[in-house]
């Protein structure tokens, strides 16, 4: 009987192993290196704030058709909240101005000109602009596709590309974006609602997770870091982990759900990449008297150094994509920044409270033309071997959409080996 062998437990690994399992695969065991499961998605607990945080913020939208299919595998449904309608709320922390965006049900166009979805000085033009953008094909950036674009690339555009793209739109992969548009908001506000996760990104996404891969046979191995792989002619032969060595057979399956940079570590003539971006994320605990402040469950900042804040319970969060400038900045410094934004955003006037200052320096690949065409392919040089994760070629970025997809792709192909 064949073996499946899941290197990293993040989402991306994750989504493999339900995948397997619900395909029919009977041996599957799934490998993590660090004490817990979830990678950049996990949860834990906090000393300063007394309470548990997310590693970082993740949004997810009602058109990811990977996600949604990862939580219907696994029994998830249940742990995740949907948003009634497509309405995002904006800020902009210069000129104190707020609004909202609400995207229509019925596809691009049908909503394109109304003005339900036009963000403040955005005109018809704009609008206009937007749809040559998406219709070009070639590989240049986000601000040389859409740059002309006036309002509408400054209030929606460019926040939305640094979020999903965590690259500069300057330097961004406009392709990348538009795959997220077609998936989504060209779709209609039917595809867009918000997924949000109120007991946090380890409870929702990883916790059920794990507790149904282990309820339905499935193997889980923490605290096993890959060292190495030894193969045999054109098959890995053994995994080599820091605990206890691992034969695999020929007619074994290996999927490899493990970051560039560890890839490296092990793999025979992996093509490098070294090309990153950074991720901060500031979680501040408001006291005992959140309810007083205006706290939609997430807001849009424009024109600062905070980007995206989400809201849950006593616990505000702010992430900061593209934060390769931010990143080597003191964690005092970086709070101080985001909490002024935050602020300016709300409209209020209250001390810095208790914050946690997240760094991610390398949080995904920097998803620019010239990297999208060194994204490596799943199959590899070993018939046994598959690799997976946000990094490689899937022609989406590098989100948790992307990993997820990558290890439902990576499921269907091992099981056809």
């Amino acid at each position: 009987m064949n073996s499946f062998h899941v290197v990293g437990a993040g989402l991306a690994g994750l989504a493999a192993a339900v995948r397997l399992v619900r395909n029919g695969a009977k041996r599957v065991t799934l490998y993590e290196a660090g004490r817990q499961a979830g990678g950049r998605c996990r949860s834990f607990f906090d000393s300063v704030l007394n309470r548990t945080i997310d590693n970082g913020n993740h949004l997810m939208l009602s058109g990811n058709q990977a996600i949604a299919s990862y939580l219907e595998e696994m029994d998830g449904d249940e742990f995740v909240e949907t948003a009634e309608r497509a309405r995002y709320q904006f800020a902009d922390v210069r000129t104190r101005e707020s609004w909202s965006i609400e995207l229509g049900e019925g596809a691009f166009p049908s909503w394109m000109l109304k003005r339900s979805w036009l963000p403040p000085g955005a005109t018809v033009k704009d609008a206009l602009n937007l749809a040559r953008g998406l219709a070009f094909k070639g590989d240049a950036t986000v601000r040389e596709t859409f740059g002309a674009c006036g309002h509408l690339y400054e209030k929606l555009v460019e926040p939305l590309a640094t979020a999903v793209l965590n690259t500069p739109p300057e330097s961004g992969a406009a392709k990348l974006l538009r795959a997220m548009f077609n998936k989504t908001i060209l779709r209609g506000g039917r595809h867009c609602r918000a997924v949000l996760c109120p007991r946090g990104l380890g409870p929702s996404l990883v916790d059920p997770a794990l507790h149904w891969l282990r309820s339905n046979g499935a193997s889980i191995r923490l605290n096993s870091r890959l060292a190495g792989i030894d193969s045999s002619a054109s098959s890995v032969s053994l995994l080599k982990f820091s605990s206890n060595p691992v034969k695999v057979s020929p007619r074994d399956v290996v999927v490899l759900a493990i970051p560039p940079s560890s890839c490296r570590d092990v793999l025979p003539d992996f093509r490098e990449i070294d090309a990153f971006e950074a991720i901060v994320n500031v979680h501040f605990r408001l006291g005992a008297t959140p309810s007083r402040l205006p706290l939609p469950r997430m807001l849009g900042l424009i024109g600062g150094v905070a980007q995206w804040v989400f809201a849950r319970r006593d616990i505000l969060s702010v992430t900061v994509s593209a934060a390769r400038s931010l990143v080597n900045e003191s964690a005092a410094d970086i709070a101080a920044r985001t909490w002024a934004d935050v602020q300016a955003g709300l409209g209020v006037d209250r001390e810095l409270p208790r914050f946690r200052v997240i760094k991610e320096r390398r949080a995904t690949i920097s998803q620019t033309p010239a990297m999208e065409e060194l994204r490596p392919r799943q199959e590899t040089m070993f018939r046994n071997l598959i690799l997976a994760g946000d990094w490689v070629q899937t022609g989406l970025p590098a989100t948790i959409e992307g990993a997820v997809w990558s290890c439902q792709k990576a499921a269907q192909l091992a099981m056809r080996s």
